[in-house]
């Protein structure tokens, strides 16, 4: 449910992040909610943008225009954006930079590749041989960024959706001393740094130097790690400074793909998804799943093609012919 201005505090986060914006209150947030289920700031603007908001009563074109306004200006001062949203992002990022023919390689950092549930800022590390002229703005341009600023040795973008970018671009032999460093946090990297320190080592930008200043060759995050007195360290434990106490065990209990039994909440064509049912349990089945949730939208949801009772009915008989997934 949505906020009340009786001090409800258990709604969903997204719908208190929806008080953001002006012109939204409580009581419009509820009509929102109600009225078309959204329950993220990314859900608002797709249903600002294909027409759905504007067809409520009491909103209006108008209305849906101001909103997508203010979630672009919201986004531009680092309104946090759920990991799924912005890994999304991200990987769309990674794709268009990585044609570029200049671009050796291109990853997503921070606090995307850490896996933070909310996240502020996208940053990505690219690496590129030789450096070719204006390529900041080459990529930049490939995506529709703009604001382009200068911040140490990185860039600062901003794409069309309001989302920030700070771009690293280095040479190939930097690469993975810069993925180092734009993945860890402040805490992990002061204690990176001190383990360098403690051996005579130092950084010089992205590399890493002896106090003859002779480069020491990292080539990739495993072998920094190796220098460092660790094993490699996923980043998802690159948080806090390293504690070989418990360490094994922390690394032992993350999750992976691997570990995932099933999917639930997926809609299929016959609502408003894009997969028949027999296309989405094929999948399921390739992904090693056990299980698959269809949640298809009912009736009463008619911007997206609920289904009625009848309809439910013929879709659960058509069940019954799919062997279970083994």
């Amino acid at each position: 449910m949505p906020p009340r201005d009786d001090g409800e505090h258990d709604a969903p986060e997204g719908l208190r992040d929806m008080l953001r914006i002006p012109g939204l209150g409580p009581s419009r947030v509820r009509a929102i909610h109600d009225a078309l289920h959204l329950e993220t700031l990314q859900e608002l603007e797709a249903a600002a943008h294909d027409g759905r908001l504007a067809q409520l009563p009491g909103f209006g074109a108008r209305s849906a225009a101001r909103i997508r306004t203010a979630l672009v200006e919201l986004r531009a001062v680092g309104t946090p954006v759920l990991w799924a949203h912005a890994a999304a992002e991200a990987d769309g990022l990674v794709a268009v930079w990585r044609r570029h023919p200049a671009v050796v390689e291109a990853v997503c950092a921070g606090a995307v590749r850490r896996g933070e549930e909310v996240v502020r800022q996208l940053e990505l590390v690219v690496a590129a041989a030789p450096h070719a002229q204006d390529l900041v703005r080459a990529l930049a341009g490939a995506v529709g960024a703009s604001a382009i600023e200068p911040l140490g040795t990185a860039r600062h973008l901003q794409l069309p959706s309001g989302v920030r970018v700070m771009l690293h671009l280095v040479t190939p032999d930097e690469f993975a001393l810069a993925l180092w460093h734009a993945t860890g946090t402040e805490a992990h990297l002061a204690w990176g740094k001190r383990q360098m320190t403690a051996r005579g080592w130092r950084m010089e930008g992205h590399r890493l130097v002896d106090q003859q200043g002779e480069r020491i060759p990292v080539p990739d995050e495993r072998t920094l790690y190796e220098r460092l007195g660790v094993p490699w360290l996923p980043p998802e434990v690159r948080m806090d400074p390293v504690d070989p106490v418990g360490l094994d065990a922390r690394v032992a209990g993350l999750v992976t793909p691997n570990d995932l039994q099933g999917a639930l909440h997926c809609h299929s064509v016959d609502s408003d998804g894009s997969e028949t049912i027999a296309a989405l349990a094929e999948a399921a089945h390739q992904a090693g799943l056990r299980y698959l949730g269809i949640s298809d939208h009912s009736q009463s949801s008619t911007y997206a093609g609920g289904l009625t009772r009848d309809a439910i009915r013929t879709q659960f008989g058509a069940l019954h012919h799919f062997d279970p997934i083994q």
